[in-house]
């Protein structure tokens, strides 16, 4: 579910040497803090992509830890855990 999403005209991400429309930019809620929805802002739709890319740099961007290891991917705040994606035959799957 994608909250506050707006459209896009003209807006382009390129990713492999190819160019790909932004359809929309929006944000989507991760978790609950204290009853408050905590947000992932900015997030962009690109309808041409198959997998879902998330940036390291947002995440950290908005105060979250986002740490690796063989199990996967771990995203924090304030040392809770609120993410995670699972190593599983070289693909990362968001839980």
């Amino acid at each position: 579910m994608v909250s506050k999403a707006e459209n896009t005209k003209n807006s382009k991400l390129c990713i492999d040497n190819a160019t790909h429309a932004i359809q929309h930019i929006g944000d989507i809620p991760l978790w609950k803090d204290r009853g408050q929805t905590k947000y992932m802002i900015n997030v962009l739709h690109v309808p041409n992509l198959t997998k879902n890319l998330v940036s390291v740099g947002q995440i950290v961007e908005q105060g979250m830890q986002v740490k690796f290891n063989k199990a996967g991917c771990f995203i924090e705040k304030h040392g809770t855990l609120i993410g995670k994606g699972i190593d599983m035959e070289e693909c990362l799957f968001w839980r």
